[in-house]
């Protein structure tokens, strides 16, 4: 299971990893362990189609890995998408780590299994970003359907507490 969650501020994640209020969220959909958690900072993101086909809300890729040069990567995204429209990624979401600024976590929506499975076997993008996802510290590649999209109108604090 992958969760996203997206938050404005640097601060209110701090306190969130720092509280009670996150394991009891885990405890609440019924996890036993804590997963990785990735904190990070939103850089990028390219939607490469108006939308998906209703009934299809596509197939999730998602990866944690190291990049020497985040305006680098930056760069190698950006030449790639008429590649990634064609192996049918449909959006493109970049996150750069709080504590280390050379761990991205690269979000990718698209098509479906089969087109997300080859693009994961036969591209060179793939080939070289995902060498390290996986390894070491890093989750391996996640792929999965999006189960659930919700959307939380902003929450503003009130008085001293």
């Amino acid at each position: 299971m992958l969760t996203t969650i997206g938050i404005r501020s640097r601060q209110p994640i701090r306190e969130l990893l720092g509280s009670s209020q996150l394991f009891e969220w885990f405890d609440a959909v019924g996890l036993d362990e804590v997963p990785a958690v990735f904190a990070g900072d939103f850089v990028a993101r390219e939607d490469l189609v108006a939308g998906p086909a209703p009934g299809n809300p596509g197939i999730v890729v998602a990866a944690i890995f190291p990049v020497p040069e985040l305006a680098t990567f930056l760069a190698q995204i950006e030449a790639s998408l008429t590649r990634f429209r064609r192996a049918g990624i449909r959006k493109v979401w970049v996150y750069q780590a709080f504590d280390d600024r050379h761990e991205v976590m690269l979000l990718l929506e698209m098509d479906d299994d089969r087109s997300a499975r080859r693009w994961l076997s036969k591209s060179d993008a793939a080939a070289s970003w995902l060498a390290e996802a996986g390894v070491g510290i890093y989750p391996p590649v996640f792929l999965g359907t999006t189960y659930h999209a919700m959307h939380l109108a902003e929450m503003h604090r009130t008085g001293d507490s």
